[in-house]
């Protein structure tokens, strides 16, 4: 069974360090940049692999309190499973690493909606939303939410931190932006 979840990047437009003091910020998502999760069949354990981190560990190997581990107690809890599948979850991203791009919320929602579909069970943009930013709590301490938001909805928005978010209506399918990683 190799049934393929993503979950896109984003990009602030406006606002991007006056969202965590309240201010309203724009966020788009970047639909052709990418994180993948899906499960492949190993037989006798539950594995996680994400090759470009150099990352191949039992979820007990995971560092109690890390992002990942933190992530697949939620979804264990949240899906009522007694215990992970016997397969290995596969983690591939297009996505860098700490380029402000999301990559952890980005993986967040890949996970998350991987699991649903691998269990075939049906968790909504909202709730996906909910788990991505309590894992987001592990990455940055107290982060906006506009990550996990733009990225779980995958629809542009206006965000404000106590007023939560709009959808804009915007086709960005026909948007032409460089976004360039400077390093």
């Amino acid at each position: 069974m190799n049934l393929k979840a993503s979950a896109s990047a984003k990009t602030i437009l406006f606002g991007e360090h006056a969202v965590v003091y309240d201010e309203p910020a724009i966020a788009i998502p970047l639909p052709s940049v990418r994180t993948y999760a899906s499960f492949s069949p190993t037989g006798k354990e539950f594995k996680i692999s994400s090759p470009k981190i150099h990352l191949y560990k039992s979820y007990e190997e995971l560092i109690p309190g890390s992002g990942l581990q933190v992530l697949l107690s939620i979804i264990k809890e949240k899906l009522n499973l007694s215990d992970f599948p016997k397969e290995t979850l596969m983690i591939r991203s297009d996505i860098p690493i700490a380029s402000g791009l999301g990559s952890g919320a980005a993986l967040s929602v890949a996970v998350t909606r991987a699991f649903t579909v691998y269990y075939h069970k049906s968790l909504s943009d909202s709730e996906i939303n909910e788990i991505a930013y309590e894992v987001e709590k592990v990455y940055h301490g107290t982060p906006s939410g506009i990550d996990n938001t733009t990225i779980a909805y995958e629809q542009p928005i206006i965000f404000s931190r106590s007023k939560g978010f709009q959808r804009l209506d915007a086709d960005i399918k026909n948007l032409n932006l460089l976004v360039i990683n400077s390093g």
